[in-house]
């Protein structure tokens, strides 16, 4: 998950989207099989391993399958059963019913989320289609904690 951010900070452009679109996937599919049982990545864990500002602020953890964290990175995923814009569409009305609004949406399967009050103030939220469900990676900022490079 954290590869996919890196390579986004360093390539440029249209390079950029190629490298994010590969790591993102690659990722998700690393995610899957840890979620699936196929593999232990170190990157799984329970709704109390998720920071508190995340549960609080863009939307609670409980229930959700084959929760997976980073964070340091501010990356949250999990599987969910249904297909990418269905994933897509239940984590959207969650982040509004919190306040957020969406400030772009790429093929449906990816989107950028803000809001302008809170201690979280911008997400993304990425919908990989695996063969059996969905992977929902969501990365997120904490206002005055951001990495500048």
């Amino acid at each position: 998950m954290a590869a996919g951010i890196a390579l986004l900070a360093g390539a440029g452009g249209a390079q950029a989207q190629a490298a994010w679109r590969t790591a993102s996937e690659s990722a998700s599919l690393a995610g899957f099989d840890a979620v699936m049982g196929r593999v232990d990545d170190g990157f799984s864990c329970s709704p109390s391993d998720i920071p508190e500002t995340f549960r609080d602020e863009l939307f609670p953890v409980a229930g959700k399958r084959g929760l997976r964290c980073d964070v340091g990175s501010h990356l949250v995923g999990f599987e969910h059963a249904g297909s990418a814009p269905d994933a897509l569409r239940e984590v959207q009305d969650a982040l509004e019913r919190g306040g957020w609004s969406m400030t772009a949406v790429r093929e449906g399967s990816c989107a950028t989320f803000s809001k302008g009050c809170g201690t979280c103030r911008w997400a993304f939220v990425q919908c990989v289609q695996m063969p059996q469900g969905t992977s929902v990676v969501v990365q997120w900022s904490e206002y005055g904690k951001e990495e500048l490079s």
